[in-house]
């Protein structure tokens, strides 16, 4: 059960009984069956498990102190089967394009 929450705390928040059931096992090397870990979820995250079952996820909150604070980069690769890249800059402030590439190979 603690492994479970201290799962939940983190980035298992969003994830479903199964993947769960799979995290158990892979990281903390907990054999247990997939009811037990519903269970558990069910009763330590009720409010989680609806929102699952309705679709609506929370967000989480975001803040940058201000402009050009932070940058966020990405870049879109798949197009370079195609022969190009994409890549972009967002200011994490006003969330406004700050830059924007495509480059051939």
């Amino acid at each position: 059960m603690d492994a479970v929450e201290q799962e939940l705390k983190w980035s298992g928040s969003t994830i479903g009984y199964r993947q769960m059931h799979q995290r158990l096992l892979r990281d903390h090397g907990l054999v247990i069956d997939r009811e037990t870990v519903r269970r558990v979820i069910k009763g330590l995250d009720p409010e989680g498990v609806e929102m699952q079952t309705k679709r609506r996820f929370r967000r989480k909150g975001y803040a940058a102190p201000g402009p050009n604070f932070i940058w966020h980069l990405d870049g879109y690769d798949k197009s370079k089967l195609y022969e190009f890249c994409i890549h972009g800059a967002i200011d994490g402030y006003s969330r406004r394009i700050m830059g924007l590439q495509i480059t051939t190979r």
